[in-house]
Order: structure tokens, then sequence, then C-alpha cells
């Protein structure tokens, strides 16, 4: 399972889901739980069939399973940095990282703050209200955000220009 690091020591998506008796409600979906055979429409199915996505990425770059969630969505708790905390405002539940570190080649690691992440998974598990809001505001922000929807958007806007 896909362990972080935090000034609250080593700790696991299944440490989580133990600590806050999520058992029975929450699976934990693990890089060794991916297998060869799985296609893309497993992995959708997956994602789909979840209550909430917790996505704790520690790169710059946005982990691909976060956007298909906010497009199906289910409501996602991510890490607050990077791409995520320029795109995913309002859209995902953005958790700031507890620390940052330099890695190799110039790139930045973020390790998710333990305690946001378990204070969204808790108002999320607890309130079906807000995971509908929120999966209905991921929903929406991700259509608006399709490349069709953004090429209207931009001939809407340059059209009058070419009639000039």
């Amino acid at each position: 399972a896909r362990t972080s690091a935090g000034p609250l020591g080593q700790w696991s998506a299944e440490d989580a889901r133990r600590l806050l008796g999520l058992e029975g409600r929450a699976h934990v979906e693990t890089d060794a739980g991916v297998q060869p055979r799985h296609t893309l429409a497993h992995a959708v199915s997956r994602l789909a069939a979840a209550d909430i996505h917790l996505a704790p990425h520690d790169l710059s770059d946005l982990d691909s399973t976060v956007l298909a969630s906010c497009a199906l969505g289910v409501p996602t708790v991510t890490t607050r940095f990077g791409a995520a905390a320029e795109i995913l405002p309002g859209v995902a539940r953005l958790v700031p990282p507890a620390v940052t570190l330099d890695a190799s080649e110039g790139h930045r690691l973020a390790i998710m703050d333990v305690g946001g992440a378990v204070r969204e998974l808790l108002e999320l598990a607890d309130d079906g209200e807000a995971r509908r809001e929120t999966g209905t505001h991921a929903r929406e922000a991700m259509r608006r955000m399709d490349p069709a929807a953004v090429a209207a958007r931009w001939h809407a806007l340059l059209e009058p220009l070419t009639r000039a």
C-alpha cells in the first residue's frame, strides 16, 4: 500500500481507513491491486463506484485518476500542490501539504497533511448532501474543461474578430 510520511510519522491509506473506523465503508486501491488485465474501463468503474476518492499525490503533476473521479462526479480529496492547486480549486477538496521537499532534478514533493485529509474525509463521509454537492460541482467543472467546450468558447470569442 502507498505510504506517506508526515509530521505524525509513516501512515498508509489502510492505517487511515482503520483509524477512521471505515473498514466496512472504504476500499483502498493499492498499486499491488493493479493488474495488467485491468483495463481503463475497469479503473473507471472502480472510481465511479466510490463515494469519495482520496488521492494524496505528492508530485507537481496531476494524477489522472483525480481528473477522472472529478469528471465522474466523485468527491475527490487531493493535495493542494502543483497542477492541482492551479486547476482544481473549488472542484476537489484540496488539503495543504504538511511539508514540501526538494527532490532530484529540480522537482518538488509534497506530503499531504494527515489531519487535513482526515477532516475532509470525515466531513464528506458524514454528510451526504456535501458529497452530492461536491460531486455535482466537480462534474460540472470538468464539463467546462472538456476540449470541445473550451474550443467552442474560443471560437465564440474569436469569430467576431474574423469578420472585421
